[in-house]
């Protein structure tokens, strides 16, 4: 499901003609007084970055770390990537970051944390 909105979202920015272009017609819309417009595509631009760094994390999260996995959704309130811990039983272990890097990061912290306090580690 991820992968298909990605793949919505890179062709929806190829469509109009890439970041750049993108960019240059949020500047031309700025520039004839349709801020709507340029708000619109700049929430486009938001829109396919989120999407992109949502597959980087899930890529990873699916990918595994210690046999561990993960889940996350996006905190658009407090600009931040949530995520759950998978796959270890019925103990809760979540994690936060605000980037893709600080994200996976956050979870296999938060997995050696586990797995120590476990005495797996």
């Amino acid at each position: 499901m991820a992968k298909d909105a990605l793949n919505r979202a890179n062709s929806l920015t190829k469509h109009l003609g890439g970041y750049n272009g993108v960019e240059a017609k949020v500047g031309a819309a700025k520039a004839a007084g349709m801020a709507a417009i340029a708000e619109a595509l700049h929430r486009i631009i938001d829109l396919v970055e989120l999407e992109r760094d949502k597959h980087e994390i899930q890529t990873e999260l699916r990918d595994g770390y210690k046999g561990c996995h993960g889940t996350v959704f996006w905190d658009p309130a407090v600009e931040e990537w949530h995520g759950r811990v998978t796959g270890i039983g019925d103990d809760v272990v979540t994690f936060i970051g605000k980037s893709p890097l600080a994200t996976i990061k956050a979870f296999r912290d938060s997995v050696d944390d586990y797995l120590e306090a476990k005495g797996d580690g």
